[in-house]
């Protein structure tokens, strides 16, 4: 294993990036290794019981592997165009309350 030289207070020295951004670190990838590890020792029927008999861990759970960003964008990626109610004609209107308020920004 290589030896980091550190600044004072503990950062990496200049001109060593570090961990690369978004990567995860030992803990959290041996964590991570361990869950995988018991899930294929319980198989599917140990974790549907194990679900049933902790539902609120198992939906804490379950929430966390939900992403908590979402980016939105207009048409082929460009910014969201913002329009007042006025803008729109009597037949977008109608299409927006049939889709249930799901705009198509143009």
């Amino acid at each position: 294993m290589a030896t980091i030289e550190r600044a004072p207070g503990g950062r990496c020295s200049k001109g060593n990036p570090g961990r690369p951004k978004g990567s995860a670190n030992k803990l959290t990838a041996n964590f991570k290794q361990m869950v995988q590890s018991t899930l294929e020792t319980m198989g599917q029927e140990g974790l549907d019981k194990w679900a049933q008999e902790n539902p609120d861990a198992f939906f804490k759970v379950a929430a966390r592997l939900i992403p908590q960003q979402r980016e939105v964008s207009g048409p082929d990626g460009g910014p969201i165009r913002r329009r007042e109610v006025r803008e729109y004609s009597t037949d977008e209107l109608y299409a927006l309350l049939e889709a249930g308020g799901e705009a198509d920004s143009r």
